[in-house]
């Protein structure tokens, strides 16, 4: 983070002695210390390790959305209707009808803010 000093080992490969070709992949989560805007990597083949990915997972600037707008339509007696819910995360919701529906489609969107 900054500058590339200070370089911390996180790997480092076990290469039997009775081989002189080695095929070794790794994976694994690294957590940083603290947010940075730059990360540096320092890779020693030596040849322990010759294939290693990096998957980076930036969390964002501002919180997600959690809320969402649900549009219900369904039919009793063969007319429609449209049921207009907002949720602020997950929930379940109920709809009261005077007889029994057929339930027709569900919208679920992101309303923006």
């Amino acid at each position: 983070m900054g500058q590339p000093v200070n370089f911390k080992e996180i790997y480092k490969s076990s290469v039997p002695t009775w081989v002189n070709h080695w095929r070794y992949n790794w994976d694994t989560d690294v957590v940083l210390d603290k947010p940075a805007d730059q990360v540096y990597v320092k890779y020693i083949g030596d040849p322990g390790l010759n294939i290693i990915r990096a998957a980076l997972h930036l969390l964002p600037e501002r919180q997600p959305q959690t809320g969402i707008r649900i549009v219900h339509g369904y039919e009793i007696n063969n007319r429609l209707y449209r049921k207009k819910i907002d949720l602020d995360g997950p929930a379940s919701y109920d709809i009261q009808c005077d007889a029994e529906p057929e339930n027709v489609f569900i919208e679920i969107s992101v309303p923006s803010k």
